[in-house]
């Protein structure tokens, strides 16, 4: 079973642990250096996130008619993975489970520092983890 439900999961945690990074103290900064746009979209899944990598850093939602300097396609589950450090995106470029177009060296550049926000996402998701195996009928 895939861990999004929906678009507005992927918002709900993927967008929000990068709103997070975007406004950490020490993050946010280095993401601002990066000076560019980078796309992120779900193909089994109406979900497309903008990461606005400018001083200040912005994270829009279903911001498709943004343009942006490099974009990475991948199912959701796929995401997921990366961002629990479960999927090295490299290997999953080069294997073509994440597909980009642009300047792809620019997006690596910044992975560094988006790497430091996978243990909060690993919290982010613990909850809802925890809450679905609460629900009766449910197995862990």
């Amino acid at each position: 079973m895939p861990f999004f439900a929906s678009a507005a999961d992927v918002d709900c945690y993927v967008g929000g642990v990068l709103r997070l990074a975007a406004t950490d103290p020490v993050l946010g900064p280095q993401l601002a250096r990066a000076a560019m746009t980078l796309r992120l979209s779900c193909t089994d899944l109406p979900a497309h996130l903008v990461l606005d990598l400018r001083d200040p850093v912005a994270v829009v939602w279903n911001g498709i008619g943004v343009a942006a300097d490099v974009e990475l396609h991948c199912e959701s589950d796929v995401l997921d993975g990366v961002l629990r450090g479960e999927v090295d995106v490299v290997d999953a470029l080069a294997r073509g489970v994440i597909h980009a177009r642009g300047q792809v060296s620019k997006a690596l550049k910044v992975l560094p520092v988006l790497e430091q926000a996978y243990p909060f996402y690993r919290q982010l998701v613990a909850v809802k983890e925890r809450a679905t195996s609460d629900l009766p009928g449910v197995l862990p």
